[in-house]
Parts: C-alpha cells; structure tokens; sequence
C-alpha cells in the first residue's frame, strides 16, 4: 500500500530543488507579506515540500485532531473569562469590604495565581497532545513497513526529519495560541501588580526611589526582570518546541507507534520532574547563601560568612542582580540546547533505522 504514494513522493522530491528555486524566484519578483513571510520558513517547513505536504496530508484527515484544532482556542478564551468572572464577582467585593486599603493588590494576586494554574493545567495537557502527535512520525513509518522506502527518495534525512516535525507541530497551532494567550493575560496581570508594588513602595519611601537612580542600583535588577519577562513570555514557544523534540526523539529508538508514545511521555514526565528539582534546589542554595548569609552577614547561620563585612545596598542590588540575570541566561541556553540537540540525536538516529 505504501509504494503507490512513495514513487510520487520520489518523483516529487527529484522536482523538489528546482520547483523551489521556480517559488523563490517568483517570491522575490512579487514582494508581497506572504511571500516574504514564507522566506523566512526554511524549505522543509513550506507547504511546497513533499514530505510536510505528505505528513499535513494525514493530519488533515484526522476528525479528532480537526476537533482539537477548532475547539482549543476557544474553550481557553472561555474558562480564562470565566476564572476571571468568577474572581471579580466573588473575590473582589470581598476584598473592598474587608480590606479597601489592599483590595486592587490582593484581586490581582488571586487573578494572576489562578491563571497560572490555569497555565499548567492547560501546559500539561498541551505537552501531552504534543508529544503524542510527534512520537509516532517516524515510528509510524518504520511499524508500517515505509520508512526504507522513504528513505530511497532523494530527499536528504534531515529534511525528511524535520519536515514531519515540523508538520505535526504546524497542526497543534492552535494548542499553542491558547497557551499564548493564557501566558499573555498572566503577564498583563502581573506587571499590572508589580506596578502597583513599586508605587506602594517608592510612594511610602521617596528616598529609596532617588537612592536607587542616583547610585545606579536599578541598572542590574532591572536587566534581571526584563530578562525574566522575556523568559516568561517565550515559554509557551520553549516548551511546545522541546515537547516536540521529545517526541521525535523517542520516534527513533522503537519500531512501535505504541511504544514511541509512551516512551515520550515517561521522557517529558522526567524532563518535567527533574527541571522543577534542580531549579527549585538550586534556587534555595543560591537565595541561602546570599541573601540569608551574604547580604546579612552580621547574623548570618553560617560561620563563615560572620567574618566578612557587611556589604552596601549597592552591592547586593549589583550581585543579586546578575546572579539573577546570569541564572536565566544559563537556564535560556539550556533549554535552547536540549531543543537543538534532541532534534540532532533524532536525525542521527533516524540514520540507523532499517526498513
């Protein structure tokens, strides 16, 4: 049954290079927003490359994924309403009766605590549908008996590789739209409440906001929370992308679509658990040591540290700062590197793979 749809696939993948310089050429006559949008995919992410046309193909006749692709984005919109409803309505007149002085701080506390578990229900669940459709590209190929014959066209293994990533992920866009949307009204709130957070502080204690301009202590913990914002709002992205490369991963070391999935799942599951450990451990040592000891070195628990002088305001805003800044450019760099060098191992090993 294969055979049929991988000699067009042969035929169409020999056509390839020279239909796409034909669309390149085309592209760059007629400047149009499609077209320049369209150059900046790589080929094996255009809807002109055999193998994405093939994998969006299947895809397309999927009825529950079309459900999934339909529905998602709206039941997000839907239940991020109505948990923000819900709150203003029975949590914020409460707050003005009981507590007028705090009522604004305290409504978009709960607002900004319940989105983001409305953020990490819907991640899960998101990570789950991610890693499920990516696991069995190729383990579905090599299970159906077609991978050996994919592999006789002329297209190179990376783009075979990729083009079915990157088709199983083009078909999840509208999961990944309700994430960002979620992550967007959560990062609304809470620069919202840190707004009224800093006005609380600087409006009660004037010198400190022309202590903190005048001596440049702003300079790093500024850089640390636009780092951070940055960080936050590119998660959604991050993680759909590693989700995915997870998923590939797990596609290459089993001959079972079955299998594929739930390898991948117990690897995101893994992956999950044990960035939550070390982020939280290492941020308890960094915060122990200094803030607990260093900053406050007079009464510090550890001996060591009783020694040393106590340091200026000034330079606990510059160490604390860049620890924070550095912290997140190591932890950026990390999850940009286990998104590139898991779709590395999924081409090294889709190369070992037999028919």
């Amino acid at each position: 049954m294969a055979a049929p749809w991988l000699s067009r696939l042969a035929v169409t993948g020999q056509t390839y290079a020279s239909r796409s310089k034909l669309v390149g050429m085309a592209q760059a006559t007629v400047p149009t927003r499609h077209g320049r949008l369209a150059r900046l995919r790589p080929g094996w992410a255009r809807s002109e490359h055999p193998v994405y046309r093939l994998e969006s193909g299947r895809r397309v006749a999927n009825p529950a994924l079309r459900v999934l692709q339909k529905g998602f984005l709206p039941l997000i919109l839907a239940t991020a309403g109505l948990v923000a409803l819900t709150i203003a309505v029975l949590f914020g007149p409460r707050q003005l009766l009981w507590n007028p002085e705090g009522a604004v701080t305290n409504t978009l506390g709960a607002l900004l605590f319940a989105l983001v578990m409305l953020q990490a229900f819907t991640g899960a669940a998101a990570n789950i549908l991610v890693v499920a459709q990516t696991a069995p590209v190729i383990s579905g190929e090599v299970e159906l008996q077609s991978w050996g014959l994919l592999r006789t066209t002329l297209l190179p293994l990376r783009e075979i590789v990729l083009a079915k990533y990157a088709a199983a992920l083009a078909h999840l866009r509208s999961v990944l739209a309700g994430l960002v949307v979620l992550r967007f009204a959560s990062t609304v709130t809470g620069l919202i409440l840190f707004a009224y957070f800093l006005r609380e502080v600087f409006y009660f204690e004037p010198s400190r906001l022309s202590m903190w301009l005048r001596e440049g202590m702003w300079i790093m913990p500024t850089i640390a929370v636009l780092l951070f914002g940055l960080w936050y709002v590119s998660q959604p992205f991050v993680q759909f992308l590693l989700s995915g490369a997870i998923g590939l991963v797990a596609s290459t070391f089993t001959r079972s679509r079955a299998r594929a999935v739930a390898m991948a799942l117990a690897g995101r599951l893994i992956t999950w658990v044990g960035s939550i450990v070390l982020n939280v451990g290492l941020i308890y040592g960094l915060v122990f040591l200094l803030i607990v000891n260093w900053a406050e070195s007079t009464s510090a628990p550890l001996q060591v540290f009783r020694s040393m002088p106590q340091p200026s305001p000034q330079q606990v805003a510059f160490v604390l700062g860049s620890t924070a800044t550095l912290y997140l450019l190591v932890v950026i760099a990390v999850q940009v590197g286990l998104i590139v060098g898991g779709l590395a191992l999924a081409q090294r090993r889709a190369r070992r793979i037999g028919g």
